[in-house]
């Protein structure tokens, strides 16, 4: 388990510690490990990166429990003294992901004993993360601007000067059918030119 530890300072805490177990001793490492019941829960916050507070427990408080829970284990008692500068924490925040915001909650569960160290061990038990942030403005409804006319297709000359051209191309198409059929006529008929009183009878 990925873990940092702490030196720690005086920041008031109070309470329980839990109970010690009985010592199981390491002969490979030389060092005696306690197991702890119901042991101190240490929250914080996480925000920006950092902890709110620092995760620190008053070490006279530490050690007076220390003392107290050990009494008659050493053959010579130990001391508030004498643990002054020998308890350490580790309390484990690396399985935080760096982005994390919100409360984090540790319990004590161990406590390695060797001539140079008194360590304190945590667990990471709860951790709850805080509801994202999410700021929504209602967009303001823009009134259309009237849009400007378009034309779309010919334009109004254009269609007419269609008209104009197709009814000439009709007219002509009509004129030389007209003379086609005049030069008919006159093959059969002879020449005959008075077309214009006939027309208007």
């Amino acid at each position: 388990m990925n873990t940092e530890t702490f030196g720690t300072t005086g920041t008031g805490t109070t309470g329980t510690f839990g109970k010690l177990g009985k010592p199981v001793y390491d002969s490979s490492a030389k060092l005696y490990t306690c197991s702890i019941t119901n042991g101190f829960r240490l929250t914080a916050r996480r925000e920006e990166g950092g902890f709110v507070p620092e995760l620190e427990i008053n070490k006279e408080e530490l050690a007076k429990f220390i003392v107290t829970a050990t009494q008659g284990w050493f053959s010579k008692p130990l001391t508030e003294e004498f643990l002054k500068d020998k308890i350490q924490l580790t309390i484990p925040t690396s399985s935080l992901a760096e982005t994390f915001e919100g409360s984090v909650e540790w319990q004590m569960i161990s406590l390695t004993i060797s001539k140079e160290v008194f360590l304190l061990t945590f667990d990471l038990i709860s951790q709850k993360e805080d509801e994202k942030i999410c700021i929504k403005f209602e967009e303001d409804e823009i009134p259309l601007q009237p849009a400007e006319t378009i034309s779309i297709g010919p334009t109004r000359r254009q269609i007419q000067k269609k008209n104009v051209l197709k009814a000439r191309a009709k007219a002509a198409r009509s004129l030389f059918t007209a003379e086609r059929l005049t030069q008919a006529y006159c093959e059969d008929f002879g020449e005959d030119t008075d077309w214009e009183g006939d027309e208007s009878e």
